[in-house]
């Protein structure tokens, strides 16, 4: 048999089946986060670090909450920075804002605002109020930064809007140093702000809405893909009787279906990745 048809058919078999894994990985990820929550932490262990090798931002990150805490593992908190650090290249809110936290507490790492304020500020951008929190702080006693607190007022206001009612009262309280002018100033660069993230999000959801109309064909293609792959092993089984061009078209057939569920898993995957923080 042509040696170049086994070897091809074998990649097409081997990438089918890692396709298929791949879409469990979300299921996975729900597993650890149930059996976390209910005190399963060697469960909840294995289900994130496998996950996590797998390059998951948001299972690396449950990882660093796991060594940070103790939880199922000695409490380490150099391996949850190693954890952390890769869930936040890869844009993880939480972990991003985690990593602020623990240069501004200087917790196994120098103490450093500089750091700290470039985290809160990524973590911030995605809208999440800890982090906005966490600036109008930093803005507000010139940590990190310049202090301004017509800025601190700012990100005190949106840390408000997005569910942080402990940050009202410092923004009430550092509307008090301000002129009306200024606090006119913070407003107008607060609502700024909002629109632009806005129809940031708005982009972002109508961009995921189309994405995930593709990603409900991947399974549908998949078995479509299966029934290919089995006819072509049937086909070779009894090469003798077909052509060898016959079968390189149906594996180039089989190949251009793998390219496209590639990227619609990688689009699957990828909304997936946003989920609660644990």
């Amino acid at each position: 048999m042509n040696r170049y048809l086994i070897k091809t058919l074998s990649q097409v078999i081997v990438f089918a089946l890692v396709v298929s894994t791949s879409q469990s990985v979300w299921g996975g990820y729900q597993e650890g986060l149930d059996a976390y929550k209910r005190g399963d932490y060697i469960k909840a262990l294995e289900e994130f670090s496998h996950l996590s090798a797998q390059g998951d931002a948001l299972a690396q990150f449950a990882l660093g909450q796991m060594y940070r805490q103790g939880k199922g593992v000695p409490k380490d908190t150099k391996i949850a920075l190693r954890w952390y650090r890769k869930s936040a290249k890869q844009e993880n809110k939480f972990a991003q804002h985690i990593l602020g936290f623990i240069y501004e507490k200087g917790i196994s790492v120098p103490k450093n605002y500089n750091v700290a304020v470039k985290w809160f500020h990524k973590s911030a951008e995605q809208g999440y109020a800890n982090a906005q929190y966490k600036l109008g702080l930093m803005y507000g006693k010139g940590q990190g930064v310049q202090k301004d607190l017509v800025l601190s007022y700012m990100w005190f206001s949106l840390s408000v809007k997005n569910g942080a009612e402990n940050a009202k009262k410092n923004r009430d309280l550092v509307e008090k140093y301000l002129s009306r002018q200024e606090v006119t100033r913070a407003k107008q660069l607060t609502r700024k702000w909002e629109e632009g993230y806005n129809k940031k999000i708005i982009s972002k959801e109508y961009r995921a809405f189309q994405e995930m109309q593709k990603a409900g064909a991947v399974t549908l293609k998949l078995q479509n893909l299966h029934k290919q792959i089995i006819a072509i092993i049937n086909d070779m089984s009894n090469v003798d009787s077909i052509s060898e061009g016959l079968i390189n078209n149906k594996i180039s057939s089989s190949f251009a279906e793998i390219n496209g569920i590639q990227q619609l898993l990688k689009i699957k995957l990828k909304l997936d990745s946003t989920k609660k923080e644990i």
